[in-house]
C-alpha cells in the first residue's frame, strides 16, 4: 500500500498517528504525543492549524480550539474553531481595511509630496533663472558703477585742481594787494605827517584817534594838526592807540624792580614827586571847557588877528569860513 516515508524509514500510511514513535524525527506522529521532542498538530477546522510541542498534549489544559490536544487527559474541551475563526477573521478583516486605509492615506501623501516635489522643482528652477538674471545685472550694475566712479574721482581730481589753482591765484593776488598795500604804506608813512599847523584851534572835545598805531591825539582836529590831514589822514585810526605789552624780564630783574620798589624814595627822587604832585594840582585847578558844549568853546571870541596874516587865530579864511566849515 502506500507508504509514508521518513528520513531512511518508510512506514504505511496507516501507521500515522497510530501513537507510536515510528520516524526517528517524530514526524509521523504529529497528532500524537508520541514521539519525544516531536510537536503536535492541532487542524482547528474552522479556524488556522496550529502547531504544539509534544510536551504540552493530555495536559489538561486546551490549547487547540477543537480540543484534540486533549483527547486522552478527559478534559473537556469544546470545539469552538468555527466561532473563534469568525472573530479572528473578523479582526484581520478589520486589520486589512486599517491598512488599507493606511495604504490610502499613505498614497494620497505620496501624490500630493510627487506634486509639491514638482511645483517646488518648477519654483526652483524659476528662482535659478531670476537669480541668474540678478546675478548678470548685478554685474552689468557694477561695471556702471566702477565707470561711475571712475568719472566721478576724475571730475573730483579736475576740481581739486581748480579750487587749488583758483585758490594760489587768490593767495597770489592777495599777497599782491597787500605788497601794492604796504608799499603804498610805506611810501605814505615816508611823507607823513605834513608840516603842522600852529594856528588851527579845535574844539575840547575827546574823541581820541591814533596814528601809525602808536601816536595818540585827543581828535582828529588835533592830529590834522599835527601834519595828517589830506592823504596823511588814512594813517588815522579811530579810538585810542592799543597799550604796549611789556616785554618779559628775566628773574633777576623782576626780584630787582621788587627790591627798588620796597626801597625808600631818595631826596631828589622825592622833591621830583613833590613837583610832579604839584604840577598835577595845578592842572586840576585850570579851568577846561566842557566835553559836551562844543558850539560854545567854538563861539568864543577870538584872539586880535594880526594885519600880516589872512587867517584868524581859528583858522578861518578869507571868504569867511572857519576851521570847523560854519559859515560867516
Amino acid at each position: 500500500g502506500e507508504q509514508f516515508v521518513c528520513g531512511s524509514t518508510s512506514i504505511a500510511v496507516a501507521n500515522v498517528n497510530d501513537d507510536y514513535c515510528d520516524c526517528e524525527d517524530g514526524s509521523d506522529e504529529p497528532g500524537t504525543s508520541a514521539c519525544p521532542g516531536s510537536s503536535f498538530y492541532c487542524r482547528n477546522k474552522g479556524h488556522t492549524p496550529l502547531r504544539l510541542p509534544a510536551s504540552r498534549v493530555d495536559d489538561g489544559f486546551c490549547d487547540c480550539c477543537d480540543g484534540s490536544d486533549e483527547a486522552a487527559s478527559g478534559a473537556l474541551c469544546a470545539d469552538d474553531c468555527i466561532e473563534v475563526g469568525i472573530a479572528a477573521r473578523a479582526e484581520a478583516v478589520a486589520t486589512l481595511e486599517a491598512y488599507e486605509r493606511g495604504l490610502a492615506t499613505a498614497r494620497e501623501w505620496a501624490s500630493r509630496a510627487n506634486e509639491s516635489r514638482s511645483k517646488w522643482r518648477e519654483e526652483l528652477s524659476e528662482i535659478d533663472v531670476d537669480l541668474e538674471v540678478r546675478r548678470q545685472l548685478r554685474e552689468e550694475i557694477n561695471t556702471k558703477k566702477l565707470a561711475a566712479e571712475e568719472i566721478e574721482k576724475k571730475m573730483q581730481e579736475e576740481e581739486r585742481a581748480r579750487l587749488d589753482a583758483e585758490a594760489a591765484e587768490r593767495k597770489a593776488r592777495e599777497e599782491a594787494e597787500a605788497a601794492e598795500k604796504a608799499a603804498a604804506r610805506a611810501a605814505l608813512l615816508a611823507k607823513c605827517p605834513l608840516a603842522a599847523e600852529e594856528d588851527v584851534m579845535c574844539a575840547a572835545v575827546y574823541e581820541p584817534v591814533c596814528a601809525v598805531a602808536e601816536k595818540q591825539f585827543p581828535s582828529r582836529c588835533e592830529a590834522s594838526a599835527q601834519g595828517y590831514r589830506s592823504e596823511c589822514e588814512e594813517l588815522l585810526e579811530e579810538g585810542e592807540c592799543p597799550a604796549a605789552e611789556p616785554a618779559p624780564a628775566a628773574d633777576g630783574d623782576e626780584a630787582a624792580e621788587a627790591a627798588a620798589e620796597e626801597a625808600p624814595l631818595q631826596p631828589a627822587e622825592a622833591d621830583g614827586e613833590a613837583h610832579a604832585a604839584a604840577d598835577d594840582q595845578d592842572a586840576a585847578a585850570m579851568p577846561t571847557p566842557p566835553h559836551d558844549e562844543p558850539e560854545a568853546a567854538a563861539s568864543e571870541e577870538p584872539p586880535p588877528r594880526s594885519d600880516a596874516d589872512s587867517s584868524d587865530a581859528y583858522g578861518s579864511d578869507a571868504d569867511g569860513s572857519d576851521a570847523y566849515g560854519s559859515d560867516a
